[in-house]
């Protein structure tokens, strides 16, 4: 009786899964259990999280519409912040709460600094443009090349497709 009991199968609803021994079954049986609760307790820690910041953001749509603008929004914002780190009751609350916090950071530091100089810009002494000089001369070469090639290519197609004269 104790050698049949050693290859008996159970069935675990998988097409593979049926012809492995009882003791690797129960081990696949195991892992699964272990990752149905995982994904438990991932999804209780979303709920904790969402309800944490559905609180979190009626308050905060309730400051919207009481300021007129940005920066006394952020302001407030930064203090909603802070008056809710004391509501922070576990570890997922306390992730969303800094998320939250992070975005009012990232918003502030972009939009609400105004960018500033410490060394003024140099101002140049003179003109940037260039000399009249140097203008007229470069053109001058400029000219002077367009025309050579001019001449050279009428004399060169006079000379190569010239008829030879009537003798």
């Amino acid at each position: 009786m104790s050698k049949t009991d050693g290859k008996q199968v159970v069935d675990l609803r998988k097409e593979n899964e049926k012809f492995i021994s009882p003791g690797s079954q129960l081990i696949g049986v195991e892992t699964e259990i272990i990752d149905i609760r995982e994904k438990m307790a991932r999804i209780d820690r979303g709920i904790a999280q969402n309800i944490f910041a559905k609180k979190y953001l009626e308050d905060a749509q309730a400051a919207l519409a009481s300021f007129s603008t940005g920066t006394a929004l952020v302001k407030k914002l930064s203090e909603l912040t802070v008056s809710y780190s004391t509501k922070v009751a576990n570890e997922a609350e306390q992730e969303q709460l800094l998320s939250s916090a992070s975005a009012i950071s990232r918003i502030s530091s972009q939009f609400l600094s105004q960018a500033q100089f410490v060394v003024p810009t140099p101002v140049p002494s003179r003109a940037e443009a260039p000399r009249p000089l140097l203008l007229s001369l470069v053109f001058g070469l400029l000219g002077l090349v367009g025309s050579t090639l001019w001449v050279f290519r009428h004399w060169f197609t006079a000379q190569w497709f010239q008829r030879p004269q009537d003798q």
